[in-house]
């Protein structure tokens, strides 16, 4: 699923607030900032869909829990929307007389 700019925008904004708490609060130093921030001026501009954003904020989460809380909202996110998707296209297929292959898509997901 493509990352809109304004969710971009949104999560980059929730990524410089919980660095810069971080900091106030003595979770991490002025180092770990510099390189949190040469992260995010190296790599988040090249992030094009959400599974890439979860996996981005996954590895940022591994070096420092701040971005804990982040990673754990969009990964949820991403499972939302990826069962609504799944949803329509089952709606879709019900509505074209393919109940059978509309079965098999709801199995998909819930088998993993």
């Amino acid at each position: 699923m493509n990352l809109s700019d304004e969710h971009r925008e949104k999560v980059n904004g929730d990524i410089i607030i919980a660095a810069a708490n971080a900091l106030k609060e003595g979770k991490i130093t002025q180092a770990e900032l510099m390189l949190i921030s040469s992260s995010l001026l190296k790599t988040y501009q090249l992030i094009k869909t959400h599974d890439q954003l979860v996996v981005y904020l996954q590895e940022l989460a591994s070096y420092w829990d701040i971005f804990e809380n982040i990673y754990v909202l969009e990964k949820g996110e991403g499972s939302e929307q990826k069962e609504q998707n799944t949803i329509q296209e089952m709606q879709t297929l019900i509505k074209s007389n393919q109940a059978d292959e509309a079965v098999k898509k709801g199995e998909e997901v819930l088998n993993g």
